[in-house]
């Protein structure tokens, strides 16, 4: 067997992704980040390298905190991307939001995408709408699959088996698929952040 303890390793650099999970100021907080700190001074302070698009200035500071780096001055820059478009289209019911779908799927959204429910009824909903409907390969990904099940999602999506993946928050987290076509909320977010780290 072999067996390491945390002494005798030399880290030059540790790096922390999606750090706005370690915040509980943060929109997705994740317990488990919370032993990060603990881990940093284990390993005798490495440099740290903390990224997040998403961050509010509070979940910057609490980030800072919990990692033991309070007096770090954080490197800020814009989340604009000159290559996304926005559009918001107006929805009075689940019917008219339905109808938008149906209509941006006949008038142009090419390639792979994701669309973002706030519920599982509603990805469940969504997906079968759009299979029903238009005939078009979907899947739908929610916490409470299977890991098999959400492993075959996230391949199907990878390799571009399907138009879109139906999805809760769930979904998307640690996604690296360069050529997403479009994410659309069906459902709004429950805040900017969410909304951006989303997008």
């Amino acid at each position: 067997a072999f067996v390491a303890t945390l002494q005798t390793l030399e880290i030059p650099l540790f790096v922390v992704d999606e750090a706005h999970c370690i915040s509980a100021w943060g929109h997705d907080f994740r317990p488990a980040y919370l032993n990060l700190g603990r881990v940093i001074a284990q390993l005798g302070n490495p440099t740290v390298l903390a990224l997040t698009a998403t961050a509010t200035p509070a979940a910057r500071d609490d980030i800072l905190i919990q990692l033991g780096i309070p007096t770090v001055k954080p490197i800020v820059k814009g989340f604009d991307r000159p290559t996304l478009r926005y559009e918001v289209r107006r929805a009075d019911s689940e019917q008219a939001k339905l109808k938008i779908l149906k209509e941006l799927f006949e008038t142009g959204l090419e390639g792979t995408g994701i669309i973002y429910t706030a519920t599982i009824k509603n990805a469940l909903q969504v997906q079968h709408y759009l299979q029903e409907q238009l005939n078009l390969p979907v899947a739908v990904y929610h916490s409470k699959l299977q890991k098999q099940d959400r492993v075959s999602v996230h391949e199907l999506f990878m390799q571009q088996n399907i138009r879109a993946v139906v999805a809760t928050n769930a979904f998307g987290l640690g996604i690296d698929k360069p050529n997403i076509r479009f994410v659309v909320h069906y459902d709004l977010p429950g805040s900017v952040e969410a909304y951006t780290q989303e997008a």
